[in-house]
């Protein structure tokens, strides 16, 4: 019975619901650290983590081992958006941004975030000019709009840990320019028609993500192609709770200790099963072509 959870569909599911739950836990990490350190010593420690994510990307890029790769890529990314990048916006809007304009958005730093909307797009370009991505949506692009990159590198070898940490970072920073366009009132705002077609959308778009994620195989895959996945559900718990629909028990964690005790726990558990499924694929694996290599020999 066991065997049957690391097959399609929990290879799949799994990750996704885990990069899912990772979305409440992460806002609550950046709130925590907020009201409990004061601003000499917050910035040290964010420091420190987002080195340590650097260090988790390098130790992956060395180990070549897709597995392990993947999983400290990914480690690493959470913790270089998390330490880094979320922290940088923080630190310049609490010394730049004046109170009384903070208008429509809830915090500070959400006043700073979408001045970066350029370089999103620049970068953007570069992965969909690249002749080496996998991605599906990029290479969608690329034969829909005519582009001719050049066909991939034979023998390529891919860093999977920088692969899955630049995606983690990426995915992230563009979710966030999305939805903040969208509450920006000058542009579309909370109740425009507009927002409910993206809530639609994003809808549309995480069903179809889904059905094609479920049919992995591999955990290691499954566990990058999660991450786009999981912010495109994310998206849709971030809309509800601005429409107030929804109430965010992850931005208040002293005061909802049960929830998130829930929610870390499963977090745990799923990447427990997906570190199981991971190396019990691997055994299988090499099981396979230790008994490839057996029926050449005869």
């Amino acid at each position: 019975m066991l065997k049957l959870l690391y097959r399609p569909p929990f290879i799949g599911l799994f990750p996704v619901a885990l990069i899912f739950l990772l979305q409440a836990l992460g806002h609550s990490h950046m709130v925590l650290l907020m009201r409990i350190f004061g601003a000499d010593s917050l910035y040290w420690i964010v420091g420190i983590e987002g080195l340590i994510g650097a260090i988790l990307v390098v130790i992956g890029a060395k180990i070549g081992d897709e597995v392990w790769a993947t999983w400290l890529g990914f480690a690493g990314g959470v913790q270089l958006w998390n330490g880094w990048v979320e922290f940088a916006f923080v630190y310049y809007a609490h010394r730049y941004v004046d109170p009384n304009i903070q208008a429509n958005m809830t915090k500070p730093e959400y006043l700073i975030m979408p001045s970066s909307l350029g370089i999103v797009l620049a970068i953007g370009m570069f992965f969909i000019l690249n002749r080496e991505t996998r991605c599906n949506a990029f290479m969608w692009i690329q034969k829909h709009l005519g582009l001719k990159v050049g066909e991939p590198t034979p023998a390529y070898i891919r860093n999977y840990s920088t692969i899955t940490a630049v995606e983690y970072v990426s995915i992230a920073w563009f979710f966030y320019m999305v939805l903040l366009l969208l509450y920006d009132r000058k542009f579309v705002g909370d109740h425009h028609p507009l927002m409910y077609a993206a809530f639609f959308l994003f809808f549309v778009w995480g069903l179809y993500c889904t059905q094609r994620i479920v049919k992995f195989t591999r955990i290691t895959g499954a566990l990058r192609y999660a991450i786009p996945v999981a912010a495109i559900w994310w998206s849709e718990i971030e809309i509800l709770g601005r429409w107030k629909l929804l109430k965010e028990v992850w931005l208040f964690p002293e005061k909802h200790i049960t929830e998130m005790s829930l929610i870390a726990a499963a977090f745990v558990t799923f990447v427990a099963y997906s570190l199981w499924a991971s190396r019990n694929r691997l055994k299988q694996q090499e099981m396979e072509a230790r008994a490839r290599q057996g029926a050449a020999a005869v």
